[in-house]
């Protein structure tokens, strides 16, 4: 019985560590990838192939609406950029947030070619995510409950 509910226990973790996704800086597909980390503050990671160097983001909040931006440093990209790919790894803090659906979207820039004009964006990636005000379990508190309903599915699995 106790080894039935490791190996159901040791399947079920195995399943969980699948629906992780990769980052396309270790060899993912999700290219971009977007996650959101919640705490206090709520931070927003972004991760990206790109040809472009890039500074550090800056990030804007209007209502629901999230604007991060980043400067292209080397415009235009040598032609050998092509076949190198930087790793824009990058993470802004959002600050607390309301519960609510947001939308994101993250620009990479050039400065404009007229005196006091706006940025031109170059690439722009959006993504969108609600966020609740819902309780939530700790780590721990987690991995307690997936294995009371794992050890509570083996014993009615077997009746």
């Amino acid at each position: 019985m106790f080894q039935r509910l490791v190996i159901a226990a040791l399947l079920l973790l195995l399943a969980f560590s699948g629906l992780a996704q990769t980052s396309p800086c270790s060899g993912g597909t999700t290219n971009p990838l977007f996650t959101v980390i919640v705490g206090n503050p709520v931070q927003l990671k972004f991760e990206h192939l790109t040809v472009h160097t890039l500074t550090p983001p800056q990030a804007a909040i209007a209502g629901n609406n999230i604007i991060v931006g980043q400067y292209a440093t080397d415009v235009p990209p040598p032609p050998a950029a092509a076949l190198a790919l930087n790793c824009n790894s990058q993470t802004v803090s959002l600050g607390p947030l309301a519960p609510g659906m947001y939308s994101v979207t993250w620009d990479y820039l050039v400065p404009s070619g007229v005196p006091d004009g706006h940025p031109w964006p170059i690439e722009t990636h959006t993504f969108s995510f609600s966020f609740g005000n819902v309780p939530a379990l700790s780590g721990p508190a987690l991995a307690c409950l997936m294995l009371l309903l794992g050890a509570f599915g083996v014993v009615m699995s077997r009746r």
